[in-house]
């Protein structure tokens, strides 16, 4: 029975048997989406990314919120103008952050089962002309690094980026001139790079890749697929200035049941009122580029986590 009043609270609400009027009047006008702490912003806004690893190992229990589909209908019709606007940026910063959050503890399994793997390989001696040209490109791999670094602290994250992409050709050249290449065609146990799960694969058969491997179509490769596509897409948003100026406020570590290892410490704060946004700025002079206001800070933050590991050479 209480599964069932659950399930109908989901689907139509607490309050699906009042009349509409009452509706309106009890529910309606007394919540307020900036500040509301009932419903998932994230599942309101797109979806809710612990939903994507139910029955998984990744799975890392529920989120708090409700997650109620009439509640997400009220606020899909809400009519459009600033205010939704402003709700949704908020409500779509707040996934960001998540989805990144999820990104780095993926990114240290991935890190260790690397480590596992390597482990078992024998390393293979590199020629002194190759380690000459290898230091060069790990020189000129920090430097951009470096660059990247400079341009994200003053808010120039799309040319930081930039930056960052003339990295992974540098990288391959690594690769190649250490020898990675043939030892990768000698093993048969990978780590996958979406999902982090160790997958073996069979040397005879050099039509299966980790791409078109049947764990690829998995509940828990096409989450993290998920996930890193739209971090993506809402770091290009915000990074193109298509969102609204961010607000401090905005920023919440995401809550998870189990602690992850090396979890970095919450930092969670509760909007009392809705402020007000700053005025939108013309210049796109070296006054622009140059700010280092507030709202800039916790952005910039993020991305330098990310030009971090970009220092060390490649460890595959």
């Amino acid at each position: 029975m209480e599964e069932a009043r659950a399930l109908l609270d989901q689907l139509m609400g607490r309050d699906r048997n009042a009349t509409a009027a009452a509706k309106s009047k009890s529910s309606e006008n007394r919540l307020n989406w900036l500040t509301q702490d009932q419903y998932c912003p994230y599942y309101l806004v797109d979806f809710c990314p612990n939903e994507l690893f139910v029955n998984t190992r990744a799975y890392m229990g529920s989120c708090g919120k409700e997650h109620c589909e009439y509640t997400k209908f009220r606020f899909d019709q809400m009519e459009d103008g600033r205010e939704k606007r402003e709700i949704i940026d908020r409500y779509e910063r707040k996934l960001l952050s998540y989805c990144e959050y999820m990104e780095t503890q993926l990114a240290q399994k991935i890190r260790r089962g690397k480590a596992r793997v390597a482990t078992e390989i024998p390393d293979i001696e590199v020629p002194a002309q190759n380690r000459e040209k290898i230091d060069e490109l790990r020189v000129k791999i920090n430097s951009l690094v470096k660059e990247a670094e400079s341009l994200a602290e003053r808010g120039r994250l799309v040319d930081s980026e930039r930056k960052m992409s003339l990295i992974e050709p540098l990288n391959d050249k690594i690769r190649d001139l250490s020898g990675e290449k043939y030892l990768h065609m000698t093993r048969t146990e990978f780590v996958c790079d979406v999902c982090g799960c160790l997958v073996t694969l069979n040397e005879n058969d050099s039509r299966i890749t980790l791409e078109n491997h049947e764990h690829a179509r998995g509940k828990q490769h096409q989450g993290w697929a998920k996930i890193k596509e739209t971090s993506k897409a809402l770091r290009e948003k915000f990074a193109s200035g298509r969102g609204l100026p961010l607000s401090p406020s905005t920023r919440e570590t995401p809550r998870v049941e189990r602690t992850p290892i090396e979890r970095r410490s919450p930092q969670r704060s509760e909007t009392k009122k809705v402020e007000e946004s700053p005025k939108k700025e013309t210049s796109n002079g070296p006054e622009a580029d140059e700010r280092k206001s507030e709202e800039y800070q916790s952005k910039v933050e993020d991305w330098r986590t990310h030009l971090s590991k970009m220092r060390k050479a490649p460890s595959n």
